[in-house]
């Protein structure tokens, strides 16, 4: 009697395990689904990590990193970002030309948000031009989250 206890209770336990990792696996699914995409192109390697550390504390934020204009305008034909944070100033193409073609090439109303330490540029003249904004640098890590939600649409 106690051997069938134990097996009783070995498969109950055996289930619960079963189910909990069933229920984790659906929310993630879930979550991938609903998350917000957010394309950062940024030439410098430790600017890129830095939002994808800050991004990436946010379960509904998916990001993904480039080091180039010519990265963006792949990645974004292909993954469909919800919202774009530029680096202002990169080789080859910078984020200017970068935002034009993004206009063209993708979606014509995705939120692109200039992200730039170049502090004489005026958030008003970048909106002239097609951004939703700019972030300056350096940003706060900790609020870059709220920050990119204000400009997604509604």
């Amino acid at each position: 009697m106690l051997t069938e206890l134990l097996n009783a209770m070995m498969l109950a336990e055996l289930f619960y395990d079963k189910t909990v990792t069933s229920m984790k696996q659906l929310s993630r699914k879930e979550n991938q689904k609903a998350a917000i995409r957010i394309l950062h192109v940024d030439d410098e390697p430790d600017s890129r990590e830095v939002v994808e550390l800050s991004l990436g504390l946010e379960p509904d934020l998916l990001t993904r990193s480039c080091g180039s204009g010519t990265e963006a305008l792949a990645i974004a034909a292909d993954w469909k970002p919800d919202l774009v944070l530029l680096d202002l100033l990169m080789p080859q193409m910078g984020g200017m030309t970068t935002l034009s073609k993004l206009r063209r090439h993708a979606n014509a109303s995705l939120p692109i948000v200039f992200m730039t330490a170049f502090r004489k540029v005026e958030e008003f003249d970048l909106q002239l031009v097609g951004a939703a904004g700019v972030i300056f640098k350096p940003f706060d890590p900790m609020t870059l989250a709220g920050t990119v939600r204000n400009y997604l649409p509604n």
